[in-house]
């Protein structure tokens, strides 16, 4: 399972969620494994009652990023990424879970709640 290989939990005021990430050469075969990695992510998340569960897939060559995601969509909306379907964000840029996705995430969170 994608999602699981490398995956971090957090607790964000009070919020749970998981963020995984995988490097790819090419997007070319992730429009073909979309929607499993989706379900993948609707399981895990059911299974363990995040309010969101994301995998963040970097194209290494180009510093480009999809994100996959699936959670609250008061959460979903306030992601600072341009949504290209319901579970689909493009990350232009983003490469870094820890320095780049973990920080925008903390800001959605936050505004989720306000």
């Amino acid at each position: 399972a994608i999602v699981g290989t490398d995956r971090k939990e957090f607790n964000e005021d009070g919020v749970f969620l998981s963020l995984s990430q995988v490097e790819e050469t090419s997007f070319k075969g992730l429009s073909k494994r979309k929607e499993e990695l989706v379900e993948e992510l609707g399981r895990l998340r059911h299974e363990h009652r995040y309010e969101l569960c994301a995998i963040l897939v970097t194209e290494i060559r180009r510093h480009d990023s999809v994100l996959l995601a699936v959670g609250r969509e008061e959460l979903l909306c306030k992601l600072p990424f341009a949504r290209s379907g319901v579970n689909e964000f493009s990350a232009p840029g983003v490469v870094s879970r820890k320095k780049q996705l973990f920080p925008a995430v903390c800001e959605a969170i936050r505004l989720s709640l306000d």
